[in-house]
């Protein structure tokens, strides 16, 4: 994945030993919304959608595919999920508690400090994709 193309064999085996793979079918939850945000993950396979609940039911909002991250807001100081992660199809994912990260990067802080930049990177990407496409949506109909 391009995510760990700037990790060195040593740094991926690290990562490697402090994570848990997770394998889902069609409908499982890999995220619950309003649950306690303590672990993220990296989608190696397969395909996840991202609802909201809302007062009577949840909206998809983003479908999230291999080589992306769930649940990054645990590392960045969320303390609940604010969305629920639904495999579309079957996949295969690796957990990390933000636990064992901050134990790995106590030990090793250049590989946190390169994976949290990552971490952010991705996320910039993602947001700027999203705003991208409410510009569209919203285009003519508010100015911005």
């Amino acid at each position: 994945s391009d995510f760990f193309r700037e990790f060195s064999s040593q740094d991926v085996r690290d990562l490697t030993e402090s994570a848990k793979m997770i394998e889902l079918t069609i409908g499982d939850s890999l995220i619950v919304a309003n649950t306690p945000a303590n672990e993220v993950f990296f989608i190696l396979s397969g395909s996840l959608q991202v609802r909201i609940p809302t007062a009577d039911r949840s909206v998809p909002i983003a479908i999230i595919n291999a080589g992306e991250f769930a649940g990054e807001g645990s590392l960045l100081g969320a303390s609940k999920r604010n969305a629920s992660v639904i495999a579309r199809v079957p996949s295969r994912c690796v957990e990390w508690s933000k636990a064992d990260l901050d134990n790995l990067f106590d030990r090793k802080s250049d590989l946190g400090v390169r994976f949290y930049k990552r971490i952010a990177y991705m996320s910039w990407f993602r947001l700027n994709a999203s705003n991208t496409k409410l510009r569209e949506a919203f285009s003519g109909i508010v100015e911005f």
